[in-house]
């Protein structure tokens, strides 16, 4: 698992921000793409977005589950909302 001192890229900071202001959002990458990023002077496409959420994944610091409908729904870990 990944140390607080893992290098994000800078979509993955920015989502990362977002969750710990809103520890408890939950939401697709067509939703995080839309509402989570919403205002921020660059927009994202939807791949991107996808490989920054994984990248949260893969650090721990964001779940991913499955929903009925085969979409990947992304939340704060645990470990991201102690910190």
């Amino acid at each position: 698992m990944a140390d607080d001192q893992t290098s994000l890229s800078p979509l993955a900071e920015t989502i990362r921000h977002y969750l710990e202001r809103y520890p408890a959002s939950s939401d697709t990458a067509l939703g995080v793409a839309r509402w989570w990023l919403q205002g921020l002077p660059l927009s994202h496409g939807l791949e991107e977005v996808r490989e920054a959420l994984d990248e949260l994944a893969a650090a721990g610091l964001v779940d991913k589950n499955k929903n009925p409908d085969g979409e990947n729904r992304y939340s704060a870990s645990q470990r991201l909302q102690r910190n």
